[in-house]
């Protein structure tokens, strides 16, 4: 932000500064100005503009003669004798600056035998010195090379692994320490980057049969830390080995765990003090160390994670890691901040900083480094650690030509790699036309999308204290857009087409965010426990048996409970744990979901890949409303679903007889011969008709 200060300037175009002088400050005017840079050399610059705000500074545009040689230090001297460092501001911007300073070089602390090359990108500073840390704790400091593509870099003829180290940068008038942006291990609580010599890390990676389609996937989130007493990675490889068991149980193919990149608000060697999902990430490369087994040990986390994966494979189990690529925890804090002030963020011409992410930042994923820098942690999550997609929080922050790039870039390590996140139409400083919403996902075809369609028809909408509901509910207004969240939004029929195919719709009622359905139903439905888990189970049904990727969230499949909190980020363990006693209360409601799961899996009618003509597979019948027929032909036999959210029992005749292949308790006791049949309150129940 400018404008805080008595005298500032700013270079924002090759041959252009804006001055901003308050009238405090000799009434706001000066006659001339003049640079000086670092050795001592003077330059006039014209001044070619002027005005005065409301808010009482005076601006002048002034150019130069020449462009300015970035990589020197300067201060822009006023008529008084007076100075303020020149900044480099919308300049970072330029196609120019990109053009000049977009590199592929090997950035980070990279090990190679005996030799140890330290690199990092930082244009606008003016030196970079390496401070390095032998295992005593001795320091010794190194002023590192400037090249011309913006790094600057350092060859040490030592192995270096394991050693502490940081940056000391000089830009924009300050010294700044930070961490390597590109670090891969860190000392506790973000205090030091830390060398690693990842050809000595244990990979044995394990092979997971890729699936054929993307709409073949079955999701289930959870957090690490919810999952154990531990809340360690190491603990669900052997202690709670059962737990990804039981996961894998459920019939899921994707287990969807959110952040694992370091964040700040968790003491590392104090982890019980404070709860948080760990959304204010502070790394694009480094593991949180409160996962770790000992956080002391900065590979640790690293071999703890690259066990977890496997261990996961080893049981048939995919890993989805929930990346935050849309800002950063602490904006002037962040070493993408330190490294080149405002490059990495969405900014005005007065350096104002685009904020839809309510967490004080946006980043600029249009800037070139900016996203070579995050495909970059892709690749590290893919190539490194073996995992097999993203979700992306507020992805529609980011624009749309990085997300194509992130999924382009996943799947030429893995064919099937699950890439999706939340399209949220975010109000950023990004033109609307760029950014990776759902509005635009057209323009994402190998995209997936949290489908907001799904969750309002089928649970309904929540607004503060009201709360519409959806079919699930009982409210037949929603019934149309239910249709057309179970034809995975592909067709216009009951509400607009909003997905290009159906492996774009991520369909799912719960998720971290917000209330658990069941708190929600609690506290709207007015009605007895015993009809609410049906509820809850019913809006499953709906997920479960749609077209396109269904979604769990931990818990959900017994009716977990967060005493209706509606946002825990921070509400301790107490909260958020996973509960195993109620799911062994409710083991009832545990097989009902397991049941349908594997219903979806073992017949193709509800996972149909034929997006352009879903319209002619999917047909529907209804009465008054309330009760939804939902008919899929595939495999010359027809599928016949019914939903009734109501309280009234409804019968059914059909001209030929059928097979019940999933009753209203869930089970899967096939009873053939069937012509007339009874659809109770509160229910789901599938049908197969005789094949053709």
């Amino acid at each position: 932000m400018r404008k805080i200060s008595f005298f500032e300037a700013y270079i924002d175009r090759p041959d252009t500064i804006n001055v901003y002088m308050s009238e405090l400050h000799y009434q706001g005017i000066s006659t001339f100005f003049y640079l000086m840079d670092n050795q001592d050399e003077t330059t006039m610059v014209d001044i070619v503009n002027t005005s005065v705000g409301v808010d009482h500074y005076h601006y002048y545009q002034c150019r130069m003669s020449k462009p300015l040689a970035f990589g020197r230090t300067y201060r822009l001297c006023d008529s008084h004798g007076r100075s303020t460092p020149l900044r480099y501001g919308l300049v970072i911007k330029s196609d120019d600056f990109n053009q000049r300073f977009t590199t592929d070089r090997t950035l980070g602390a990279s090990v190679n035998g005996g030799t140890t090359t330290f690199t990092v990108w930082s244009p606008v500073s003016s030196s970079v010195s390496l401070f390095l840390f032998d295992p005593k704790g001795e320091r010794s400091v190194y002023l590192m090379n400037a090249n011309t593509d913006g790094t600057f870099s350092l060859v040490l003829h030592q192995n270096c692994d394991g050693l502490r180290y940081y940056y000391v940068a000089h830009n924009n008038g300050k010294m700044r320490q930070f961490l390597d942006p590109y670090g891969i291990a860190q000392t506790p609580n973000s205090r030091y980057s830390v060398v690693v010599d990842v050809n000595k890390l244990k990979t044995n990676k394990v092979v997971v049969p890729p699936l054929t389609h993307p709409n073949q996937a079955v999701i289930y989130e959870a957090n690490i830390r919810d999952l154990t007493p531990q809340h360690t990675f190491k603990a669900l490889c052997h202690e709670y080995r059962s737990t990804l068991e039981y996961i894998k149980s459920l019939g899921v193919t994707h287990l969807q765990i959110m952040p694992i990149f370091d964040y700040g608000s968790v003491d590392e060697t104090n982890v019980k003090a404070i709860y948080n999902w760990g959304y204010d990430v502070q790394s694009w490369f480094t593991l949180e160390g409160s996962y770790s087994s000992n956080v002391y040990e900065p590979t640790q986390v690293m071999q703890d994670f690259i066990e977890f994966v496997n261990t996961c494979h080893s049981i048939g189990l995919k890993v989805v890691v929930d990346v935050v690529y849309n800002h950063v925890f602490e904006l002037k804090d962040s070493c993408y901040y330190q490294c080149c002030p405002y490059y990495f963020f969405q900014i005005d011409e007065m350096e104002n900083v685009s904020n839809s992410s309510m967490c004080g930042n946006d980043v600029d994923t249009t800037m070139p480094m900016v996203r070579r820098t995050i495909l970059d942690s892709v690749r590290q999550l893919f190539g490194l650690y073996d995992i097999d997609g993203l979700r992306m929080d507020l992805m529609g922050i980011m624009d749309i030509d990085c997300v194509n790039e992130i999924a382009m870039v996943a799947r030429r390590y893995k064919s099937d790699a699950l890439i999706y996140g939340e399209g949220w139409n975010m109000p950023s400083f990004l033109p609307e036309e760029k950014r990776a919403c759902i509005a635009n996902a057209a323009k994402m075809p190998q995209v997936g999308f949290f489908s907001d369609v799904a969750r309002d028809a089928i649970k309904g909408n929540l607004y503060g204290s009201n709360f519409e509901p959806g079919f699930a509910c009982g409210n037949g207004q929603a019934m149309y857009k239910c249709m057309n969240a179970l034809q995975a939004s592909v067709t216009d029929f009951g509400f607009h087409k909003v997905f290009v195919n159906s492996a774009q719709p991520i369909n799912y009622v719960e998720c971290h965010d917000n209330m658990t359905v069941y708190d929600q139903y609690t506290r709207f439905m007015n009605e007895k426990d015993e009809r609410v888990l049906k509820r809850c189970l019913l809006s499953l049904a709906f997920v479960i048996f749609a077209q396109g990727v269904p979604f769990i969230h931990s818990g959900q499949e017994f009716g977990r409970t967060k005493k209706g909190i509606d946002n825990s980020y921070d509400k301790g363990d107490e909260i958020n744990h996973f509960d195993y006693g109620l799911r062994d209360e409710r083991m009832w409601m545990v097989d009902y979901v397991r049941n349908m799961v594997s219903l979806r899996h073992k017949y193709s009618h509800f996972h149909l890949d034929v997006d352009d003509k879903l319209g002619t597979k999917i047909f529907f019948e209804h009465v008054n409303n309330q009760i939804l027929m939902y008919e899929i032909d595939a495999d010359d036999s027809t599928m016949i679903i019914f939903f009734n959210p109501t309280y009234h029992t409804f019968h059914y005749h059909f001209q030929n007889s059928v097979t019940r292949i999933f009753a209203e308790d869930g089970s899967l006791d096939e009873v053939s011969g069937l012509t007339d049949v009874e659809v109770s309150p509160i229910s789901c129940s599938v049908y197969l008709v005789n094949s053709k």
